[in-house]
């Protein structure tokens, strides 16, 4: 087994050697000593009785009971430092390795006593180092000191991953190595990249035509249907960035109207609508714009910046 730290082995001894002084003065505490003991205590934060029956201490049976349940408690501070409290195993935590953006190889080393030759290994993981809430599947080992792992998949990219190895006896009792990490690679906030869309310049401006230019890049998405809304009213054209479906954003006459320009893009396009029938010396407003399926499945539509300009006489 492991050997238990100093710290953990001295907090043991000071305080046992402490409430074994007072039984041995022969003075049973009166009530209003107990209640000072108490208050003590309590101001210290240790208000749990479960650990800390300091009423009656200085009967025998009181005592035992106090040394018990502080033994149960250093064995759960050993626990969680990685000590041990099984007299049979000596189970070692050893760095994770093989490690990518979605799983990591756990490792660990066991070494059998003389007198224990069967063994149920596993590992505990999780985000948290003070909550281990997943564990692995337990194998048998028997007989032979020796290494064992464990292949952990489904993680979280860019995530910090805290793991350590246990073992349990035909007894019952767990030996735990001590808690290590590791990060996985990648990054923790990365999505999929949104289609950007870039409305530019209006080209070939005359009395009653224009060309309408931007670009368009899907980036991890796919099947865009890109069109330009444009129209004599500002408000209109751009409250159209309201919607998330095409069939939604209504026409409106010279004030609003849209085109399709095209149903199925991948990848990334420029493009150029040449639009006529416009009125003479009149400021016009537009912005190209891509209708496409989120990673929810839901429609939605990103639009480029609203630009204008202005026919000739």
């Amino acid at each position: 087994m492991h050997t238990p730290s100093f710290t953990s082995t001295a907090l043991l001894a000071l305080l046992t050697i402490a409430f074994i002084a007072a039984p041995l003065t022969g003075v049973e505490a009166s009530n209003g000593d107990r209640g000072n003991h108490y208050g003590w205590y309590k101001k210290n934060k240790f208000e749990n009785r479960g650990y800390f029956p300091f009423y009656g201490y200085g009967s025998t049976a009181s005592l035992q009971a106090y040394i018990e349940q502080l033994q149960a408690l250093l064995r759960l501070l050993q626990e969680q430092s990685g000590d041990t409290y099984s007299n049979n195993l000596n189970v070692t935590t050893k760095t994770a390795n093989e490690v990518t953006d979605a799983a990591a190889t756990l490792r660990g080393y066991i070494d059998f006593s003389a007198n224990e030759d069967e063994a149920e290994v596993y590992f505990e993981y999780g985000t948290s180092r003070t909550n281990l809430n997943k564990t692995t599947s337990r194998e048998d080992l028997e007989d032979s000191d020796t290494p064992f792992s464990e292949r952990v998949t489904s993680l979280e990219e860019g995530t910090v991953y805290y793991f350590r190895a246990a073992a349990t006896d035909e007894d019952g009792d767990t030996d735990y190595g001590a808690t290590l990490s590791f990060r996985t690679t990648g990054d923790a906030n990365s999505a999929e990249e949104e289609p950007s869309v870039t409305t530019k310049a209006a080209s070939d401006v005359e009395d009653t035509s224009a060309e309408l230019n931007g670009t368009v890049a899907m980036n991890d998405f796919e099947d865009g249907r890109v069109f330009f809304v444009y129209g004599t009213d500002e408000d209109a054209v751009g409250d159209a960035s309201d919607e998330n479906e095409y069939s939604d954003i209504t026409e409106d006459g010279d004030d609003l109207r849209k085109v399709e320009v095209d149903a199925d893009l991948n990848g990334t396009s420029s493009y150029t609508l040449t639009v006529t029938s416009l009125d003479e010396d009149t400021t016009y407003y537009f912005r190209l714009a891509v209708e496409y399926e989120d990673e929810d499945g839901d429609s939605d539509i990103e639009f480029g910046s609203l630009r204008s300009f202005t026919t000739s006489d």
